[in-house]
This record gives structure tokens, C-alpha cells and sequence, in this order.
């Protein structure tokens, strides 16, 4: 038991994450505001233009010079992306790219608005998630969990890779059996996170 315990810490806390960063984000028992529908005007604040950048709270300036953009590139034919973090949980719609002030904790961008009805948080799709962060290790990944995790299923393709210092990348989530690195099932440790270092790194997404 002693040892079990330990294992089980060490992965915890190893240099790449054992478990989904926004653990509980995906679950439908506990989801955030929903966001507007994809035919609705973007909320307030919703900058999808790629000149756009958003503090990460509080409205103040970045943090320390810290920066990320983030890109999202939407090859499906339909619906819109959406990015969600810590610091807004209701999300945005961003086709093109953002630059975020100041670190991207439990990043996670999925579909809107497709003929698979995903809904907040990619839930009854898959989905991606991140954090990017001058003061820890960059870390991204594909999740496909299920029971209890809000049923995410393959149901279009993802690919990512990081932009900057860092350009690591997993290849291309081309199916519930071929999706490198995937959380997958209703084993939050199933999943092999791609991470790297580097400052004020960005990360580039492709849906479809």
C-alpha cells in the first residue's frame, strides 16, 4: 500500500502531468456559465480578431512581459472554435489567433456549432487542453475521457503543436484509436501529455 501510494505520487508530481490539467472541467455535473450559440454575436470581451490580446485577469498588463498567443484553425466546414481558461471560464470564439497577457492556465478549445452538438467543453466530443506558462513546464493534450468526465468522443480530428521557443507537437488526433498521448476511457492517467519548455510560448490548434 505504501508503495502504491508513493507511485502514485511520484507521477502526480513529475515534471509532465499524470492527470487532465482542468480535471472536472469536461464533467456535466459541474460546468461553467455556458457560453452564446454559435449564431449569436461573440460576448463582450470575445476578441477572435488576430490582433486581438486579452489580460489574464483583472484587466492589468502581462505579467512580468509574459505572453502567449494562441491559435486556432478551423478546417471543418461548420461550427466555430471555442477557448476557454482559468481566468475565463465562459470561453470566446477565435478563428485566426489571441494573444493572451500573462499565463494560460487550463486552456481546453473544442468545436461549436457542428453537426455533432458538442457541448460546453467539448462535452459529447473531444476536445484539447493546455496550460502555457513562463513559470512552469508547457504542457498540452488530447482528451477523449467518458464516464463521469463528460463523455468525450472522437468526433473530428485535432492536431497541435507548440509555436516559439518550443515547436513539440504529438501528431495529429486522427481517431478514438489513434489519438497520441489521448487521456482516453475513464482512466484519468491514461494520458501522455506532450511538454517543453520555453517563454512566452504559443501553442497552434487545427480542428478537422
Amino acid at each position: 500500500m505504501l508503495i502504491k501510494s508513493f507511485v502514485l505520487l511520484t507521477a502526480a508530481t513529475a515534471g509532465t502531468f499524470a492527470a487532465p490539467q482542468r480535471f472536472g472541467w469536461g464533467a456535466t455535473t459541474s460546468a461553467p456559465a455556458a457560453p452564446p450559440p454559435s449564431s449569436s454575436s461573440p460576448p463582450a470581451g470575445a476578441l477572435p480578431a488576430s490582433s486581438a490580446s486579452v489580460p489574464s485577469s483583472g484587466g492589468g498588463a502581462a505579467t512580468g512581459g509574459e505572453s502567449h498567443q494562441i491559435t486556432i484553425v478551423n478546417n471543418c466546414g461548420e461550427g466555430q472554435p471555442l477557448f476557454a481558461y482559468a481566468a475565463n471560464r465562459a470561453g470566446q470564439p477565435v478563428q485566426g489567433s489571441v494573444t493572451i497577457d500573462g499565463p494560460v492556465d487550463s486552456g481546453i478549445a473544442w468545436m461549436d456549432g457542428t453537426k455533432d452538438n458538442c457541448e460546453f467543453d467539448g462535452t459529447g466530443c473531444g476536445f484539447m487542453e493546455f496550460t502555457i506558462a513562463n513559470s512552469m513546464t508547457n504542457s498540452a493534450d488530447y482528451s477523449l475521457l467518458t464516464t463521469g468526465l463528460g463523455e468525450h468522443h472522437f468526433k473530428y480530428a485535432m492536431d497541435f503543436k507548440f509555436t516559439g521557443e518550443c515547436t513539440a507537437g504529438p501528431g495529429k488526433c486522427l481517431s478514438g484509436d489513434n489519438c497520441p498521448g489521448a487521456y482516453t476511457g475513464a482512466d484519468t492517467f491514461s494520458g501522455d501529455p506532450t511538454t517543453c519548455g520555453g517563454q512566452n510560448v504559443g501553442i497552434h490548434i487545427t480542428f478537422c
